[in-house]
């Protein structure tokens, strides 16, 4: 489990960059504060309900920033995973719209179900979100600048 410390700490970091991305946008927030933003909402999607609540989720509207986001603390092995699920639910690119993801998830066979399920294992093997805040905490905290 993360430290409790931190994660109340980037909890509060949070609150105020979640506010001020919904209120302004993503691109209203500077480096620092949109991985924050996009770690911090991805961790909980993928923990509440797999890679298919990511997508199935605004937070997948960032998708490709998120990517980069979990490349950017050296967590490639999630956005690996997260790259796997949305080949897996998408037959292109990751469409930005939530309605029109959902669609293209709405359309797909049940099998699918079990494909994520593997790919949900292995994030949890690797350490779920508890290690994705961890890493952004410690990030984020020695990033001030």
């Amino acid at each position: 489990m993360a430290e409790v410390s931190n994660v109340d700490s980037l909890e509060r970091a949070a609150s105020g960059v979640v506010e001020q991305c919904l209120r302004d946008g993503l691109e209203s927030l500077s480096g620092r504060d949109r991985v924050l933003f996009l770690l911090w909402c991805h961790a909980p999607q993928i923990d509440n309900g797999g890679h298919g609540a990511f997508f199935y989720n605004s937070p997948a509207d960032y998708y490709e920033e998120t990517v980069e986001a979990l490349e950017s603390l050296d967590l490639k092995p999630y956005a690996d995973l997260l790259r796997r699920a949305a080949e897996i639910l998408f037959s292109g690119d990751v469409p930005r719209e939530m309605e029109e993801r959902n669609e293209q998830i709405g359309a797909l066979p049940d099998s699918v179900d079990d494909e994520l399920a593997a790919i949900d294992d292995q994030y949890e093997s690797l350490g779920g979100g508890d290690r994705v805040l961890e890493s952004l905490g410690r990030w984020y905290f020695r990033n001030r600048h």
